[in-house]
Protein backbone atom coordinates (compact mmCIF):
# COMPACT_ATOMS: atom_id res chain seq x y z
CA UNK A 1 0.00 0.00 0.00
CA UNK A 2 0.86 3.56 -0.88
CA UNK A 3 0.47 6.04 1.86
CA UNK A 4 1.11 9.66 1.94
CA UNK A 5 2.59 11.05 5.32
CA UNK A 6 2.06 14.82 6.14
CA UNK A 7 4.24 17.27 8.54
CA UNK A 8 1.51 20.39 8.73
CA UNK A 9 2.60 23.77 8.58
CA UNK A 10 4.26 25.57 11.68
CA UNK A 11 1.59 28.16 12.28
CA UNK A 12 3.91 31.03 12.59
CA UNK A 13 6.19 31.60 9.16
CA UNK A 14 8.41 28.92 8.65
CA UNK A 15 9.95 26.40 11.36
CA UNK A 16 11.73 23.52 9.68
CA UNK A 17 12.29 20.68 12.10
CA UNK A 18 12.85 17.10 11.36
CA UNK A 19 9.15 15.48 12.67
CA UNK A 20 10.12 12.33 14.64
CA UNK A 21 7.35 11.10 15.61
CA UNK A 22 6.29 10.90 11.39
CA UNK A 23 9.90 9.62 10.66
CA UNK A 24 9.19 6.93 13.33
CA UNK A 25 5.98 6.16 11.84
CA UNK A 26 7.31 5.85 7.91
CA UNK A 27 9.92 3.27 9.35
CA UNK A 28 7.49 0.95 10.60
CA UNK A 29 4.92 1.07 8.23
CA UNK A 30 7.82 0.27 5.61
CA UNK A 31 8.71 -2.70 7.76
CA UNK A 32 5.20 -4.00 7.69
CA UNK A 33 5.47 -3.74 3.86
CA UNK A 34 4.17 -0.25 3.00
CA UNK A 35 5.21 2.17 0.58
CA UNK A 36 5.64 5.72 2.52
CA UNK A 37 6.18 9.00 1.08
CA UNK A 38 6.94 12.20 3.40
CA UNK A 39 5.31 15.62 2.37
CA UNK A 40 6.12 18.77 4.52
CA UNK A 41 4.50 21.47 4.37
CA UNK A 42 7.19 23.48 6.02
CA UNK A 43 9.48 23.20 3.40
CA UNK A 44 7.17 22.14 0.15
CA UNK A 45 4.44 24.52 1.02
CA UNK A 46 0.72 24.08 -0.55
CA UNK A 47 2.13 21.93 -3.77
CA UNK A 48 -0.31 19.17 -4.18
CA UNK A 49 0.74 16.16 -2.23
CA UNK A 50 -1.43 13.95 -3.72
CA UNK A 51 0.16 13.73 -6.92
CA UNK A 52 1.79 9.97 -6.08
CA UNK A 53 -2.06 9.06 -5.67
CA UNK A 54 -1.95 7.61 -1.43
CA UNK A 55 -3.90 5.13 -0.78
CA UNK A 56 -3.94 6.01 2.81
CA UNK A 57 -3.05 9.68 4.68
CA UNK A 58 -1.65 10.09 7.70
CA UNK A 59 -1.41 13.64 9.25
CA UNK A 60 0.92 14.43 12.02
CA UNK A 61 -0.07 16.59 15.22
CA UNK A 62 2.90 17.11 17.67
CA UNK A 63 0.90 19.95 20.12
CA UNK A 64 -2.46 21.45 20.27
CA UNK A 65 -1.04 24.61 18.01
CA UNK A 66 -0.40 22.35 14.98
CA UNK A 67 -4.12 20.77 15.31
CA UNK A 68 -5.70 23.68 13.37
CA UNK A 69 -3.16 23.56 10.82
CA UNK A 70 -3.64 20.07 10.29
CA UNK A 71 -7.32 20.68 10.23
CA UNK A 72 -6.66 22.91 7.72
CA UNK A 73 -4.55 20.64 5.65
CA UNK A 74 -7.21 17.72 5.86
CA UNK A 75 -9.91 20.28 4.45
CA UNK A 76 -7.18 20.81 1.36
CA UNK A 77 -7.13 17.58 1.31
CA UNK A 78 -10.67 17.37 0.36
CA UNK A 79 -10.57 19.98 -2.03
CA UNK A 80 -7.88 17.92 -4.24
CA UNK A 81 -10.46 15.19 -4.41
CA UNK A 82 -8.96 12.70 -1.52
CA UNK A 83 -12.30 11.40 0.28
CA UNK A 84 -10.47 8.30 1.74
CA UNK A 85 -9.96 8.54 5.63
CA UNK A 86 -7.47 10.29 7.20
CA UNK A 87 -5.48 9.22 9.89
CA UNK A 88 -4.52 11.71 12.63
CA UNK A 89 -1.74 11.49 15.36
CA UNK A 90 0.80 12.26 17.11
CA UNK A 91 0.92 12.95 21.20
CA UNK A 92 -1.93 15.46 20.83
CA UNK A 93 -3.90 13.17 19.42
CA UNK A 94 -2.76 10.45 22.00
CA UNK A 95 -3.95 12.53 25.12
CA UNK A 96 -7.65 13.34 23.99
CA UNK A 97 -10.34 10.89 24.64
CA UNK A 98 -12.30 9.15 21.74
CA UNK A 99 -15.04 11.44 22.19
CA UNK A 100 -12.70 14.45 22.07
CA UNK A 101 -11.47 13.54 18.99
CA UNK A 102 -14.98 13.21 17.49
CA UNK A 103 -15.53 16.28 18.39
CA UNK A 104 -12.12 17.82 16.92
CA UNK A 105 -12.60 15.56 13.61
CA UNK A 106 -15.80 14.97 12.39
CA UNK A 107 -16.08 18.00 10.56
CA UNK A 108 -13.07 16.58 7.98
CA UNK A 109 -15.02 13.48 6.89
CA UNK A 110 -13.69 10.00 7.65
CA UNK A 111 -10.79 9.97 9.96
CA UNK A 112 -9.13 7.60 12.31
CA UNK A 113 -6.47 8.09 15.14
CA UNK A 114 -4.90 4.29 14.08
CA UNK A 115 -4.09 2.24 10.62
CA UNK A 116 -5.81 -0.75 10.21
CA UNK A 117 -3.05 -3.00 10.32
CA UNK A 118 -0.34 -3.84 12.33
CA UNK A 119 2.98 -2.47 12.84
CA UNK A 120 6.31 -2.82 14.67
CA UNK A 121 6.97 -1.02 17.86
CA UNK A 122 8.78 2.48 17.30
CA UNK A 123 11.70 1.34 20.13
CA UNK A 124 12.40 -2.06 18.08
CA UNK A 125 12.51 -0.24 14.35
CA UNK A 126 15.36 2.11 13.13
CA UNK A 127 13.89 5.31 11.24
CA UNK A 128 17.30 4.78 8.93
CA UNK A 129 15.07 3.18 5.99
CA UNK A 130 12.27 6.26 6.02
CA UNK A 131 15.60 8.66 6.53
CA UNK A 132 17.71 7.28 3.56
CA UNK A 133 14.88 7.52 0.82
CA UNK A 134 13.90 10.88 2.00
CA UNK A 135 14.38 13.63 -1.23
CA UNK A 136 17.92 15.77 -1.22
CA UNK A 137 15.49 18.87 -1.07
CA UNK A 138 14.40 18.16 2.58
CA UNK A 139 17.13 16.11 3.74
CA UNK A 140 19.61 19.21 3.17
CA UNK A 141 16.74 21.48 5.16
CA UNK A 142 16.22 19.00 8.07
CA UNK A 143 20.47 17.96 8.90
CA UNK A 144 21.36 22.06 8.35
CA UNK A 145 19.11 22.77 10.98
CA UNK A 146 18.80 21.21 15.12
CA UNK A 147 16.96 18.50 15.15
CA UNK A 148 16.20 15.83 18.26
CA UNK A 149 17.30 12.25 18.59
CA UNK A 150 14.51 9.99 20.07
CA UNK A 151 16.10 8.27 22.98
CA UNK A 152 13.25 7.15 24.80
CA UNK A 153 9.78 7.91 26.20
CA UNK A 154 8.47 8.09 29.37
CA UNK A 155 8.51 10.11 32.78
CA UNK A 156 8.18 8.89 36.34
CA UNK A 157 7.31 12.40 37.40
CA UNK A 158 3.54 13.45 37.00
CA UNK A 159 3.70 17.56 36.79
CA UNK A 160 -0.05 18.94 36.70
CA UNK A 161 0.99 21.27 33.41
CA UNK A 162 2.89 18.38 31.85
CA UNK A 163 1.03 17.48 29.12
CA UNK A 164 3.97 14.45 28.29
CA UNK A 165 3.71 10.94 28.98
CA UNK A 166 4.48 10.67 32.47
CA UNK A 167 3.77 8.66 35.87
CA UNK A 168 5.22 6.04 33.48
CA UNK A 169 8.42 3.77 33.34
CA UNK A 170 10.98 4.88 30.70
CA UNK A 171 11.12 3.11 27.95
CA UNK A 172 14.26 3.12 25.79
CA UNK A 173 15.32 1.95 22.33
CA UNK A 174 16.70 -1.05 21.92
CA UNK A 175 20.65 -1.15 21.38
CA UNK A 176 20.82 -2.27 17.54
CA UNK A 177 18.34 0.17 16.72
CA UNK A 178 20.30 2.72 18.36
CA UNK A 179 23.24 2.09 16.73
CA UNK A 180 21.76 1.81 13.05
CA UNK A 181 19.77 5.14 13.57
CA UNK A 182 22.73 7.12 14.94
CA UNK A 183 25.39 5.78 12.14
CA UNK A 184 22.90 6.70 9.79
CA UNK A 185 22.42 10.09 11.33
CA UNK A 186 25.69 10.64 11.66
CA UNK A 187 26.51 10.72 7.78
CA UNK A 188 24.34 12.89 7.41
CA UNK A 189 25.11 15.50 9.74
CA UNK A 190 28.76 14.68 8.19
CA UNK A 191 27.30 15.46 4.49
CA UNK A 192 25.01 18.59 5.25
CA UNK A 193 26.41 20.55 8.54
CA UNK A 194 29.74 19.19 8.14
CA UNK A 195 31.82 17.87 10.77
CA UNK A 196 31.70 20.40 13.38
CA UNK A 197 28.02 21.42 12.97
CA UNK A 198 26.70 24.60 14.72
CA UNK A 199 23.85 23.53 16.02
CA UNK A 200 23.31 21.09 19.31
CA UNK A 201 21.24 17.79 18.90
CA UNK A 202 18.38 17.68 21.44
CA UNK A 203 17.65 13.99 23.21
CA UNK A 204 14.01 13.28 23.18
CA UNK A 205 14.05 12.33 26.81
CA UNK A 206 11.87 14.08 29.35
CA UNK A 207 14.09 12.90 31.89
CA UNK A 208 17.56 12.50 30.81
CA UNK A 209 18.95 11.43 34.66
CA UNK A 210 15.93 9.16 35.57
CA UNK A 211 17.79 6.26 34.57
CA UNK A 212 21.54 7.38 33.89
CA UNK A 213 23.30 3.97 33.02
CA UNK A 214 21.01 3.42 30.40
CA UNK A 215 21.15 7.12 28.81
CA UNK A 216 24.96 6.74 29.57
CA UNK A 217 24.63 3.79 26.96
CA UNK A 218 23.33 5.70 24.32
CA UNK A 219 25.32 8.65 24.09
CA UNK A 220 28.36 6.52 24.50
CA UNK A 221 26.98 4.72 21.43
CA UNK A 222 26.05 8.24 19.67
CA UNK A 223 29.88 9.51 20.52
CA UNK A 224 31.23 6.67 18.68
CA UNK A 225 29.31 6.41 15.92
CA UNK A 226 29.67 10.30 15.08
CA UNK A 227 33.60 9.90 15.72
CA UNK A 228 33.69 7.29 13.49
CA UNK A 229 32.46 9.41 10.94
CA UNK A 230 34.81 12.84 12.10
CA UNK A 231 31.95 14.73 13.08
CA UNK A 232 31.57 16.34 16.59
CA UNK A 233 28.72 15.57 18.37
CA UNK A 234 26.96 18.00 21.04
CA UNK A 235 23.49 17.64 22.55
CA UNK A 236 21.71 19.01 25.03
CA UNK A 237 18.74 17.31 27.44
CA UNK A 238 15.92 17.96 30.15
CA UNK A 239 16.46 16.49 33.42
CA UNK A 240 15.07 16.99 37.32
CA UNK A 241 17.00 18.68 39.83
CA UNK A 242 16.01 15.43 41.65
CA UNK A 243 17.52 13.28 39.78
CA UNK A 244 20.93 14.93 38.45
CA UNK A 245 21.20 14.66 42.17
CA UNK A 246 20.78 11.47 42.82
CA UNK A 247 23.05 10.23 39.71
CA UNK A 248 25.54 12.32 41.02
CA UNK A 249 25.24 10.42 44.54
CA UNK A 250 25.88 7.67 42.81
CA UNK A 251 28.46 8.13 40.42
CA UNK A 252 30.46 11.39 41.30
CA UNK A 253 31.57 11.33 37.91
CA UNK A 254 28.73 10.78 35.95
CA UNK A 255 28.13 14.03 34.61
CA UNK A 256 31.93 14.49 33.61
CA UNK A 257 31.65 11.26 31.46
CA UNK A 258 28.72 12.91 29.24
CA UNK A 259 30.58 16.17 29.04
CA UNK A 260 33.15 13.60 27.35
CA UNK A 261 30.05 11.94 24.80
CA UNK A 262 28.99 15.25 23.50
CA UNK A 263 26.69 16.84 26.58
CA UNK A 264 26.91 20.43 26.27
CA UNK A 265 23.92 21.71 27.78
CA UNK A 266 21.34 20.43 30.44
CA UNK A 267 17.98 22.48 31.23
CA UNK A 268 16.59 22.05 34.89
CA UNK A 269 12.21 21.72 34.88
CA UNK A 270 12.64 24.57 37.77
CA UNK A 271 9.14 25.51 36.81
CA UNK A 272 9.22 29.13 39.42
CA UNK A 273 11.14 29.84 42.21
CA UNK A 274 7.76 29.39 44.72
CA UNK A 275 7.60 25.98 46.50
CA UNK A 276 3.72 26.60 47.08
CA UNK A 277 3.65 26.94 42.99
CA UNK A 278 5.89 23.43 43.02
CA UNK A 279 3.15 22.05 45.32
CA UNK A 280 -0.09 22.92 43.75
CA UNK A 281 1.65 21.88 39.94
CA UNK A 282 2.84 18.18 41.34
CA UNK A 283 6.45 19.01 41.54
CA UNK A 284 6.99 17.37 44.59
CA UNK A 285 10.51 16.01 43.40
CA UNK A 286 11.62 20.25 43.93
CA UNK A 287 13.54 21.59 46.46
CA UNK A 288 15.39 24.25 46.17
CA UNK A 289 18.53 22.41 47.74
CA UNK A 290 17.96 19.80 44.69
CA UNK A 291 17.73 22.91 42.37
CA UNK A 292 20.89 24.54 43.01
CA UNK A 293 23.14 20.83 43.97
CA UNK A 294 21.37 20.24 40.28
CA UNK A 295 22.83 23.59 38.79
CA UNK A 296 26.38 23.43 40.71
CA UNK A 297 26.89 19.56 39.51
CA UNK A 298 26.56 20.56 36.05
CA UNK A 299 29.10 23.38 35.79
CA UNK A 300 31.76 21.46 38.03
CA UNK A 301 30.96 18.85 34.66
CA UNK A 302 31.43 21.72 31.85
CA UNK A 303 27.48 21.23 31.23
CA UNK A 304 25.95 24.50 30.50
CA UNK A 305 23.01 24.38 33.13
CA UNK A 306 19.31 25.68 32.02
CA UNK A 307 16.64 26.41 34.04
CA UNK A 308 13.61 25.40 32.20
CA UNK A 309 11.01 28.00 33.80
CA UNK A 310 7.37 27.30 33.26
CA UNK A 311 5.90 30.05 35.12
CA UNK A 312 3.34 32.53 35.12
CA UNK A 313 0.22 29.91 35.70
CA UNK A 314 -3.21 31.68 35.88
CA UNK A 315 -3.46 30.49 39.34
CA UNK A 316 -0.24 32.71 40.32
CA UNK A 317 -0.28 35.33 42.69
CA UNK A 318 1.92 38.50 43.23
CA UNK A 319 4.21 36.35 45.07
CA UNK A 320 4.56 33.80 42.51
CA UNK A 321 4.84 35.91 39.47
CA UNK A 322 7.89 37.90 41.28
CA UNK A 323 9.45 34.90 42.36
CA UNK A 324 9.86 33.58 38.82
CA UNK A 325 11.02 36.87 37.25
CA UNK A 326 13.40 37.35 40.51
CA UNK A 327 15.29 33.66 39.58
CA UNK A 328 15.63 34.52 36.13
CA UNK A 329 18.06 37.04 36.62
CA UNK A 330 19.50 35.68 39.33
CA UNK A 331 20.42 32.48 37.55
CA UNK A 332 21.65 34.84 34.88
CA UNK A 333 24.24 36.37 37.34
CA UNK A 334 24.80 32.59 38.20
CA UNK A 335 25.99 31.19 34.54
CA UNK A 336 22.92 29.87 34.24
CA UNK A 337 20.89 30.63 30.78
CA UNK A 338 17.19 31.22 31.61
CA UNK A 339 14.37 29.54 29.25
CA UNK A 340 11.32 30.99 30.19
CA UNK A 341 7.95 30.51 29.02
CA UNK A 342 4.03 31.41 30.27
CA UNK A 343 2.17 28.61 31.60
CA UNK A 344 -1.31 27.21 30.27
CA UNK A 345 -3.72 25.24 32.54
CA UNK A 346 -5.18 23.92 29.52
CA UNK A 347 -2.98 21.34 27.18
CA UNK A 348 -4.58 18.14 26.11
CA UNK A 349 -3.61 15.41 29.17
CA UNK A 350 -3.13 17.47 31.97
CA UNK A 351 -4.96 18.15 34.75
CA UNK A 352 -6.45 21.26 33.65
CA UNK A 353 -7.77 19.71 30.45
CA UNK A 354 -9.52 16.92 32.51
CA UNK A 355 -11.23 19.63 35.36
CA UNK A 356 -12.75 21.73 32.61
CA UNK A 357 -14.68 19.59 29.85
CA UNK A 358 -16.85 23.28 28.99
CA UNK A 359 -13.34 25.14 28.30
CA UNK A 360 -11.99 22.05 26.62
CA UNK A 361 -15.52 21.72 23.60
CA UNK A 362 -14.87 25.31 23.50
CA UNK A 363 -11.46 24.61 22.22
CA UNK A 364 -12.04 21.55 20.14
CA UNK A 365 -15.22 23.18 18.59
CA UNK A 366 -13.27 26.07 17.44
CA UNK A 367 -9.86 24.74 17.00
CA UNK A 368 -8.13 27.80 16.06
CA UNK A 369 -8.39 28.88 19.69
CA UNK A 370 -5.87 25.95 20.39
CA UNK A 371 -3.17 28.24 18.95
CA UNK A 372 -3.26 30.09 21.90
CA UNK A 373 -1.99 26.89 24.20
CA UNK A 374 1.63 27.79 22.88
CA UNK A 375 3.52 27.87 26.11
CA UNK A 376 5.98 30.26 24.47
CA UNK A 377 2.18 32.77 23.80
CA UNK A 378 1.35 35.45 26.05
CA UNK A 379 -1.60 34.55 28.31
CA UNK A 380 -5.49 35.38 26.53
CA UNK A 381 -8.89 34.85 27.84
CA UNK A 382 -8.37 31.39 26.60
CA UNK A 383 -5.28 30.78 29.30
CA UNK A 384 -6.26 33.38 31.47
CA UNK A 385 -9.60 34.40 32.52
CA UNK A 386 -9.03 37.15 34.75
CA UNK A 387 -7.82 39.98 33.14
CA UNK A 388 -6.17 41.82 36.01
CA UNK A 389 -3.98 38.15 36.72
CA UNK A 390 -3.26 37.88 33.16
CA UNK A 391 -1.97 41.50 32.93
CA UNK A 392 0.41 40.45 35.86
CA UNK A 393 1.61 37.55 34.19
CA UNK A 394 2.06 38.60 30.81
CA UNK A 395 3.88 41.61 32.11
CA UNK A 396 6.05 39.06 34.54
CA UNK A 397 6.68 37.16 31.49
CA UNK A 398 7.53 39.65 28.83
CA UNK A 399 10.03 41.58 31.53
CA UNK A 400 11.95 37.97 32.15
CA UNK A 401 12.42 37.47 28.25
CA UNK A 402 13.32 41.18 28.09
CA UNK A 403 16.32 40.93 30.69
CA UNK A 404 17.64 37.95 29.03
CA UNK A 405 17.77 38.70 25.71
CA UNK A 406 19.48 42.17 26.29
CA UNK A 407 21.11 41.07 29.68
CA UNK A 408 22.17 37.37 29.35
CA UNK A 409 25.53 36.34 28.25
CA UNK A 410 23.67 33.41 26.38
CA UNK A 411 20.65 35.10 24.93
CA UNK A 412 17.38 33.79 25.17
CA UNK A 413 15.58 30.96 23.24
CA UNK A 414 12.26 31.67 23.47
CA UNK A 415 10.50 33.72 20.92
CA UNK A 416 7.46 35.16 23.00
CA UNK A 417 4.52 34.86 20.78
CA UNK A 418 0.92 37.06 20.89
CA UNK A 419 -1.96 35.04 21.27
CA UNK A 420 -3.90 35.85 17.85
CA UNK A 421 -7.63 34.22 19.01
CA UNK A 422 -7.87 36.42 22.49
CA UNK A 423 -6.90 39.65 21.28
CA UNK A 424 -9.82 42.32 19.53
CA UNK A 425 -10.02 41.03 16.12
CA UNK A 426 -9.10 44.25 14.23
CA UNK A 427 -5.41 43.48 15.58
CA UNK A 428 -5.00 40.01 14.64
CA UNK A 429 -3.66 40.70 11.90
CA UNK A 430 -0.54 42.86 13.26
CA UNK A 431 -0.65 39.80 16.08
CA UNK A 432 0.01 36.99 13.15
CA UNK A 433 2.68 39.26 11.86
CA UNK A 434 4.29 39.68 14.84
CA UNK A 435 4.77 36.15 15.61
CA UNK A 436 5.55 35.13 11.94
CA UNK A 437 8.51 37.59 12.26
CA UNK A 438 10.15 35.98 15.56
CA UNK A 439 12.36 32.77 14.71
CA UNK A 440 11.36 29.26 15.84
CA UNK A 441 12.48 28.39 19.62
CA UNK A 442 15.88 26.31 19.76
Amino acid sequence: MCILLIQPAYPWGTHIYPPNGLMSLGARLMAAGHTVRLADENIEGRKNPLVDRPEMVGVGILGAPYAPMAIRTAMRLRKLGYSDTIVFGGEFVNRLTPEERAVLFDSVGPWACTFPFAIPSAEETSMSPMLEQLPERILAAYFRNEFCLYTSTGCAFNCHFCAAEKGTKERFRTAEVWHDETRTIARLVKRYAGVIPSYEIYLSSLDVAQTPKKMEEMLRIAHENFAREGVRLRVRGLATAKCVVRAVEQDENVFDRWHSYGLTCLGIGVDGADPEVWRREGKLHNTESDVAAAFAALQSANILPEALMVVGFADDNLRALALGAIACREYTHAGIRGRPFLGKKLAPGNEGWKCDPSAVDELLRNPEKLLDLDFGAFGGNITHPNWKQRAVANLSYAASVAYLKLFSPFGCPTQPLLPTQSIPRPLRPFARLWNRALPGDK
